[in-house]
């Protein structure tokens, strides 16, 4: 069995700690929103899933027993959205202190609750800080046919068809004519799919030629690449800083939204650099706190969006009094609530095979 490497857990781990930072605000969120370029922890995160995905099932990928696989991870991705969004559907409809502080996220609900439940199941009603789990989801059920383009050596057409999608689709529009449109009153994914499935594409790629140890990669890490890569960073991160000012950032060209051409040059431009400098660090290297987050991102992540939740009053009441150091302050509470959610997780399982292990005769 391959040893973990514990240096992905420990990217996975930073992004979801400087997600929670950002959704809950604070002083520090100058520091922490999109840090190092056009680009967002979520957009990191997915293309970091990206990347883990192509390279964990393509490993085992042989067929159609390796196509159940992540179609069980998109099942298991669901419930834990229908578990999340149910919550707090409840509670909303429930106390009338989260329905007064929850409206502006969970009108529809308001309106019409017997329908919008019902859309919440199919995953078309996507209220405010729950729409990165359906994306998730939606882009594990691509992976199956990612990966059988590859095994027959021809993921290049896929990339091409997701690089035309990409750019095409501000023209056409696609999602006027999805399951996104078939409600009109409902809060759709803030993230356009149609676009963002391309870093979909290109991450899952790149964990595909991780396995295969593609030739292209050595080349990545060679020194003048390296620098040469670095240059493109420092020079985005100078337009971004407005210490250059350049007639190509516009708001198209950095839309979060529909993933602009700069913001998405921006992100795969850090991430290749990221990787030509990964093997200088040891797979072993461990931050405890961020580490444990980076290993349960899935349940860290559905219970800091509960957490969102439950404290915005609070949340509302600290920022509307300016009290920033305050709102600071619980950020970093929830961070640690997280880490000791994610590390109680652990040892529940830990125990639970204990158990099991004991069990048998």
């Amino acid at each position: 069995m391959q040893q973990r490497d514990h240096r992905i857990d420990l990217i996975r781990g930073c992004l979801l700690t400087l997600m929670t930072i950002n959704h809950l605000n604070g002083w520090w969120v100058k520091y922490t929103w999109q840090p190092f370029g056009y680009f967002s922890a979520a957009e990191g995160f997915v293309m970091l899933s990206a990347v883990t995905a192509g390279w964990i099932y393509s490993r085992s990928f042989n067929g159609l027993n390796g196509s159940l696989k992540p179609l069980n991870r998109a099942l298991t991705l669901y419930k834990y959205q229908i578990v999340t969004i149910g919550i707090i559907s409840g509670l909303f409809l429930t106390f009338p202190i989260y329905g007064e502080s929850w409206v502006r996220w969970l009108r529809p609900l308001q309106l019409d609750a017997q329908r919008t439940l019902f859309m919440e199941a199919l995953l078309i009603q996507q209220p405010k800080h729950l729409d990165i789990i359906p994306m998730y989801a939606g882009f594990m059920l691509l992976l199956p046919l990612l990966l059988w383009i590859s095994k027959l050596k021809l993921y290049w057409i896929a990339i091409c068809a997701s690089l035309l999608l990409w750019y095409f689709d501000p023209y056409i529009a696609v999602r006027r004519f999805s399951i996104f449109n078939l409600c009109g009153d409902c809060q759709y994914s803030y993230f356009n799919w149609f676009r963002w499935q391309v870093l979909w594409v290109l991450g899952v790629g790149l964990g595909i030629a991780i396995t295969k140890r593609a030739s292209f990669l050595k080349v990545l890490q060679r020194p003048l690449i390296t620098i040469a890569l670095l240059g493109v960073f420092v020079l985005l991160y100078s337009i971004k800083s407005q210490w250059l000012e350049l007639p190509i950032v516009t708001k198209a060209n950095v839309s979060r939204e529909n993933l602009g051409w700069l913001r998405l040059v921006s992100l795969l431009n850090f991430s290749l650099l990221i990787y030509s400098i990964f093997y200088l660090v040891r797979r072993s290297v461990k931050l405890p706190l961020l580490n444990v987050m980076g290993r349960n991102s899935l349940q860290v992540f559905s219970v800091q969006v509960l957490l969102i939740y439950l404290l915005k009053p609070l949340n509302e009441f600290l920022m509307g009094n300016k009290y920033s150091i305050a709102s600071t302050a619980l950020a970093l509470l929830v961070v640690l609530m997280l880490a000791a959610v994610a590390w109680l997780y652990e040892s529940r399982l830990k125990n639970i095979k204990r158990t099991r292990v004991a069990a048998v005769p």
